[in-house]
């Protein structure tokens, strides 16, 4: 059986290793704008933005 100061460590270990992991993951969506999104995604912010201006173009032709 595992001593109840050995499972505290335990835990406050996971916890300081998870937040410890959040803050890589936050540091690496600052500094690489777009990459994480285009990864899941599959769409770059450039062609992102080409489409929108593709799509308002075409509304302001229907619209006419």
């Amino acid at each position: 059986m595992i001593p109840v100061i050995t499972k505290a460590f335990y835990l406050l270990f996971l916890w300081l290793y998870t937040l410890w992991i959040s803050s890589c993951i936050a540091t690496a969506r600052e500094r690489i704008p777009g990459s994480i999104g285009n990864y899941v995604t599959g769409v770059s912010e450039c062609s992102q933005q080409r489409g929108s201006l593709k799509d308002n173009g075409y509304k302001e032709q229907l619209g006419k």
